[in-house]
């Protein structure tokens, strides 16, 4: 499905990075948080049919770890 909406499928793999391994936010940092935000969606959207990409639950837990303390614990809660 990427592939024929965007021909290069490397796209969703750079969302997903980009999700995951970006710096931790502080919880004073609305902006850093906003940010995400910005980037969560769009690439969520994009990368939802490549499961591959989310099958490692590791890779969920690292972008949860990267919130401040007080979203980590709302996370864990709704798991």
């Amino acid at each position: 499905m990427l592939e024929q909406r965007f021909g290069q499928p490397h796209v969703a793999k750079a969302c997903v990075y980009s999700l995951v391994e970006g710096a931790n936010i502080s919880s004073s940092d609305r902006q850093g948080l906003l940010n995400l935000l910005t980037v969560q969606e769009p690439c969520t959207r994009l990368a939802i049919h490549e499961r591959s990409l989310w099958n490692e639950h590791d890779k969920l837990a690292k972008m949860s770890r990267r919130l401040p303390v007080a979203l980590q614990v709302k996370w864990r809660d709704e798991d």
